[in-house]
């Protein structure tokens, strides 16, 4: 009885505390707080209090994501220009803007803008139905338009981080559609958010092979979410790299790796 009960709980607690709401949006909020105090006090520092600063600027109303992997694309943003790595910033799943403003600003402390684009890839009317490849339980609390960005919040957050978007290049639609006519040369850092295993699937078999040598691949929901697991492990398996890719965790939920 009681296990009946928590399955009809939790979808409902899953529409109350999803980042769309607002109770989801304080959620989000206190968890950031935690994460924020928890790294200041193991790495107390003028320059992890300045970053923290632009995290709260973009939770909880412009990104989803944990305050570490905020971080941790502000610091590819920088280790992108010490490297010298050539090509464009591309992202998938967008939302309303928080983690491409983060990778911009840290890409914008080297002043790198103004030779780079930023690719933004977004239906902003939701994600799509998961398929059988997706765990059960994602087709239990999905329902339409969960996780719906808006463009205008995407201007506004590069406006409040005083960030150019100049060379901010929006696509909007669905990827299957958008993808056919987007072709991008060269890639530096490639940020994948996009849940399922068929969208997951789609860009990488689409952009990987443009990113350069050396370059960063950043997968949101490698461990959480059971379609996105797989896609990304049978993509590198596919292509004969799971013995040369290295998966780096940043927390409990994502992760990347450079390309070899």
């Amino acid at each position: 009885m009681k296990k009946k009960y928590m399955h009809k709980l939790l979808p409902k607690l899953f529409h109350i505390l999803n980042y769309d709401t607002f109770h989801g949006k304080i959620f989000s909020f206190l968890v950031s707080l935690f994460q924020m105090i928890k790294i200041f006090i193991c790495r107390p520092s003028l320059k992890w209090f300045s970053l923290f600063k632009l995290v709260f600027i973009v939770k909880p109303f412009y990104s989803q994501l944990s305050a570490q992997r905020l971080l941790n694309l502000y610091r590819l943003g920088e280790e992108v220009n010490a490297l010298g790595l050539k090509g464009d910033v591309v992202e998938c799943g967008v939302w309303n803007g928080g983690s491409a403003a983060m990778i911009a600003r840290g890409l914008d402390m080297h002043k790198s803008l103004t030779s780079r684009n930023i690719w933004l890839f977004d239906s902003f009317e939701g994600l799509p139905q998961p398929t059988e490849r997706d765990d059960k339980q994602n087709n239990k609390y999905y329902f339409e338009g969960v996780c719906t960005g808006n463009e205008k919040n995407v201007d506004m957050i590069f406006n409040k981080m005083n960030i150019s978007k100049e060379r901010v290049k929006i696509v909007k639609g669905w990827i299957k559609d958008t993808f056919l006519n987007t072709k991008i040369e060269e890639i530096s850092l490639l940020h994948v958010d996009m849940d399922w295993f068929d969208s997951i699937e789609l860009v990488l078999e689409h952009f990987y092979e443009n990113v350069v040598k050396g370059g960063f691949v950043v997968i949101d929901d490698y461990y959480t979410l059971q379609g996105c697991h797989d896609a990304v492990n049978s993509f590198l398996k596919r292509k004969n790299l799971q013995d040369s890719v290295d998966i780096i965790k940043v927390d409990w939920n994502g992760v990347y790796f450079c390309k070899p």
